[in-house]
């Protein structure tokens, strides 16, 4: 259900293309390297999120952390059991190559990774790829959702989830309700992931949780979201991010006005 009228025609959902911070601190990564395995990479079994922090380490500031922990593994089930009892619970368990939340779940015990690594490498999870699994650290606190279009916010919204341990968005309300400072620490959080990743041209949307730390990075996907984002993006704000995108692609000007400032709301 969506909550207003006169919405534009939507676009169909996209191949994701997600790109994760790496597990630690370092020096920033070479964007044109990033933008070549967004190139090789993104093919229809997904993005390897492994190779992607390989390449590339966070741009935070002393003190600070813009990405979770991770562990990459292989097909064997001793290794993902060391890797959870290495972070520790709760922890995330997925596919390192994969798209969307497919094959995504919480654990919150051994039982629980032993469980859902079975079902990964038992025969029910399809692979499009050599299996290999991602043990991540959970990062716990709401979601937010930057909408970026060069190396301008447009704006941030926020999703809910069902139930865990899987996560399916059931709302999106756009814009979220947010302080002046929390608004500025996830826009600057999300500038320098596209100054990291020389993402400046395009739309982007990224994802972060709040957490305990602050904003952590979840996801830089470097493409418009795909329905019913940019619709609620145009009902909350009059800015209409598929025809600015295809404005700039044909060699136009883009022009980001916001017009009014409404909140939208997808359940």
């Amino acid at each position: 259900m969506l909550w207003s009228t006169n919405v534009p025609g939507c676009v169909p959902p996209m191949k994701l293309l997600a790109l994760y911070a790496p597990r630690r601190g370092g020096g920033l990564c070479d964007g044109w390297q990033a933008l070549s395995v967004f190139r090789s990479t993104g093919t229809e079994s997904g993005i390897d999120r492994t190779m992607l922090r390989q390449i590339c380490s966070t741009s935070a500031p002393r003190g600070r952390r813009h990405s979770n922990t991770c562990l990459s593994l292989g097909n064997k089930c001793d290794g993902v059991k060391n890797a959870a009892t290495e972070i520790g619970f709760p922890l995330i368990l997925k596919p390192a190559v994969g798209a969307g939340s497919c094959g995504v779940r919480l654990c919150r015990s051994a039982d629980e990774v032993a469980e859902h690594t079975t079902y990964l490498l038992g025969g029910k999870h399809i692979w499009r790829s050599s299996p290999r699994i991602l043990v991540e650290e959970f990062a716990q606190g709401p979601l937010y959702l930057t909408y970026t279009m060069g190396d301008e916010v447009v704006g941030i919204g926020t999703c809910d989830f069902g139930r865990p341990p899987y996560f399916v968005c059931r709302e999106t309300i756009f814009p979220a309700v947010l302080t002046d400072e929390e608004h500025k620490r996830i826009a600057d959080v999300s500038l320098s992931c596209l100054r990291a990743l020389d993402l400046g041209w395009g739309p982007t949307n990224i994802e972060l949780r709040w957490t305990r730390l602050g904003p952590v990075v979840i996801e830089v996907n470097p493409r418009l979201a795909s329905a019913p984002h940019s619709q609620l993006v145009q009902l909350a704000y009059g800015i209409d991010l598929i025809t600015e995108h295809i404005k700039l692609v044909i060699g136009g000007e883009w022009y980001l006005h916001k017009r009014r400032s409404h909140t939208a709301a997808v359940r």
